[in-house]
């Protein structure tokens, strides 16, 4: 991988402008600019990190700080990932082989939810039949995307055992 002083310093060689450089990629000038900057960023950054790690202050510090208090809390999602990033979590603390399946119900599920907003006039109309209907719709969705996903799991299990094939 070619790092952005890499870079610079072939433009440089080459007698090349940012803007030349640019040019040649089919990019910005400011893509340029950016790319050096967010190399001399992770220069930083990887400074600071060994810092850290070396600092007898601030290793005292952490010890401290990890002694004396709990662990931070998870960070907060807003919108949509409030709801999708917990869910995400408990599929993910599953058994590999389940989560395709966990994950195609979940995805089946939340198809339907959308389906019965839409419906929801008509389940408000005949409130006793409107709702058994939504929940055995639900509970039928649910078990098709756990099948197709479980089904996919396996097949990507047998996949990823064979050999590929070179053409």
């Amino acid at each position: 991988m070619m790092l952005a002083s890499d870079a610079q310093s072939s433009r440089t060689r080459l007698g090349l402008r940012p803007e030349d450089l640019a040019d040649e990629l089919g990019l910005t000038p400011d893509n340029v600019v950016a790319a050096k900057n967010l190399d001399e960023r992770t220069k930083r950054l990887e400074q600071f990190v060994k810092h850290a790690n070396e600092c007898p202050t601030c290793r005292a510090r952490r010890a401290y700080i990890e002694e004396r208090f709990p662990p931070m809390p998870p960070m907060p999602h807003r919108g949509w990932l409030a709801i999708a990033a917990p869910i995400s979590e408990r599929i993910n603390r599953l058994p590999v082989w389940a989560r395709p399946a966990a994950t195609g119900a979940v995805v089946f599920v939340a198809y339907s939810l959308f389906r019965l907003l839409v419906l929801l006039p008509a389940i408000i109309r005949s409130p006793v039949r409107g709702s058994i209907a939504a929940i055995e719709g639900i509970a039928a969705s649910a078990s098709i995307g756990a099948a197709l996903g479980f089904l996919y799991g396996q097949y990507r299990r047998l996949r990823d055992r064979q050999p590929s094939r070179a053409t």
